[in-house]
């Protein structure tokens, strides 16, 4: 079996941190697609990307029943491309989604054992963030599953890789300062848009439900 060493992992984890960076914040629950689209990567849901109708894409979706990114070579260069099977459950479309983003952003152009298993990391790692876990004080799986947006077999092994990571926390204390860090902007962002939304409800409330 392939195997990721304690390296590999560390290089795994900058990615992702460096991914939010770009991003420039972090909400929660965690979109990978607006994670993908500040990196210029397109998204779209196989309801749009294939025609179930045609031989090749619903041969393409039988290899790929949940998830593909690919690059396409234009005349302006490559363009970065994933879709995501929208018919699936929503909090596995998430992890799904995430794990496509990690294909994207670690480069891959081949499917490999490695490949797979960097990308399944990077998603888990990138969907619920120990650290992000750690600051919300999460105790268990379902709690989340439903502060993230994800399935349970997602937030259940999102939930044990936080344990692991418990007694691990102070070799990586860098990169979870950072992800901390975006955070808090993210935080301050969904309150600046939170009081733009009540300004804007109140400019168009009829008078006599203002008071």
């Amino acid at each position: 079996m392939i195997q990721i060493d304690d390296p590999m992992y560390t290089m795994l984890k900058w990615n992702v941190a460096s991914a939010f960076k770009q991003l420039g914040f972090i909400r929660v629950p965690i979109d990978p697609v607006e994670l993908m689209a500040s990196a210029g990567i397109q998204v779209m849901p196989y309801s749009i990307a294939f025609d179930t109708t045609n031989f090749d894409d619903i041969v393409m979706l039988s290899g790929c029943p949940s998830g593909i990114s690919f690059t396409l070579q234009g005349t302006n260069g490559e363009t970065r491309l994933a879709a995501y099977n929208n018919y699936e459950p929503h909090g596995r479309n998430r992890f799904t989604t995430a794990h496509e983003a990690g294909h994207c952003f670690l480069g891959h152009k081949c499917d490999s054992p490695l490949a797979e298993r960097q990308a399944n990391f990077w998603a888990r790692y990138a969907i619920a963030p120990p650290a992000l876990i750690h600051h919300m004080g999460l105790q268990s799986g379902s709690e989340v599953a439903e502060h993230f947006g994800l399935s349970n077999e997602c937030a259940s092994n999102a939930f044990d890789a936080y344990l692991k990571w418990l007694r691990h926390r102070s070799e990586n204390e860098d990169i979870d300062g950072s992800i901390l860090e975006l955070y808090m902007k993210g935080l301050l962002i969904e309150e600046r848009d939170n009081k733009l939304l009540i300004e804007q409800q109140t400019e168009v409330a009829p008078m006599h439900l203002r008071n």
